[in-house]
This record gives C-alpha cells, sequence and structure tokens, in this order.
C-alpha cells in the first residue's frame, strides 16, 4: 500500500513556509543538543579518565 494511493491535503504556501520554518528551528535545537551532549560525555570522559 502506497501513501499515493491516499489523497493528500492540500496546504497553502504560508502553512507549508512556517511549517519549514519550525522544521529547521526544531532540526536546529535538536543539532544543538546534541553537539552539548557529545562536550557533556567528552569532560565526563576526561573526569573519569584523570
Amino acid at each position: 500500500m502506497n501513501l499515493q494511493e491516499f489523497p493528500q491535503p492540500v496546504k497553502n504556501d504560508i502553512e507549508d513556509q512556517s511549517l519549514s520554518i519550525l522544521e529547521h528551528i526544531l532540526a536546529l535545537n535538536v543539532g544543538i543538543n546534541i553537539k552539548e551532549h557529545i562536550r557533556i560525555m567528552k569532560d565526563i570522559e576526561k573526569e573519569l579518565t584523570l
């Protein structure tokens, strides 16, 4: 069963644009959180190896 078999809801350009902006902000936030998590884990690793 393909997704193309189901009719897709019609969205206007403003909704598409605002959704893509929100998705972009969310992706940036997730990326920052992953970088912060990696930094914290490296700091913990340094503390444990002292």
